[in-house]
């Protein structure tokens, strides 16, 4: 009898345990599926940016933390939302930010080692993205902070570009090409708003409005 109630007891607390490692792997499972907006290393611009995640919320709360720095020693923004989005009104430009979402506790350590995180640029470029070519990308980047316009032609599909300035009305660059990769520099450009027109083949006109913001 003695040796059936060991073998009771000792499959109860089996079970007790296992529960209570069940319960605590749920409570400390990561509350965020998927971090989608904005996309990983995507450059964007450095104001009205919005972050924007899917999860559970098993937590009553988002603890959303954005930094400098992958290991977040270098925080920006450190604050709690019950949303599943958050709008930054505007960021440094040029810089690289991280930003993840973690419980809304603290762990013994204080320990967000394996929590994932997202990455992002910023540019003082503004882009209209609506009409957005998958084949030839134009991606807004700098080189020594002086803003440029950089553009993708993996396939290295011969096209041409044209950029025009809708303040001054005149052209400020033009050129035909099939190279794979190529920046326009616009540092020397006055703000306001540009029309960079992509011809590709036999394709009809892509066209892309931009702002400069910085000069």
């Amino acid at each position: 009898m003695r040796f059936l109630s060991l073998i009771v007891f000792s499959f109860f607390a089996f079970q007790t345990e296992s529960n209570a490692q069940k319960v605590l792997q749920d409570f400390t499972s990561n509350d965020v599926q998927e971090y989608l907006l904005p996309e990983e290393n995507k450059v964007v611009f450095n104001q009205n940016i919005e972050l924007k995640w899917h999860g559970n919320l098993l937590s009553k709360s988002y603890n959303l933390q954005v930094a400098t720095d992958k290991n977040f020693e270098q925080k920006i923004l450190d604050t709690f939302t019950e949303k599943q989005f958050c709008v930054i009104k505007k960021l440094a430009r040029h810089k690289n930010y991280f930003w993840r979402i973690v419980h809304d506790f603290k762990n013994i350590d204080n320990n967000y080692k394996n929590t994932e995180y997202s990455f992002f640029k910023t540019t003082s470029i503004h882009m209209d993205e609506s009409r957005k070519n998958t084949d030839v990308s134009l991606i807004p980047s700098w080189i020594d902070n002086k803003e440029l316009i950089y553009i993708d032609n993996p396939e290295k599909l011969e096209y041409a570009v044209t950029v025009i300035s809708l303040e001054e009305k005149c052209k400020k660059f033009s050129r035909k090409t099939n190279t794979e990769k190529q920046s326009i520099l616009t540092q020397d450009w006055p703000r306001g708003r540009y029309i960079v027109d992509l011809k590709i083949g036999d394709r009809s006109n892509q066209v892309t409005e931009i702002t400069l913001t910085q000069n």
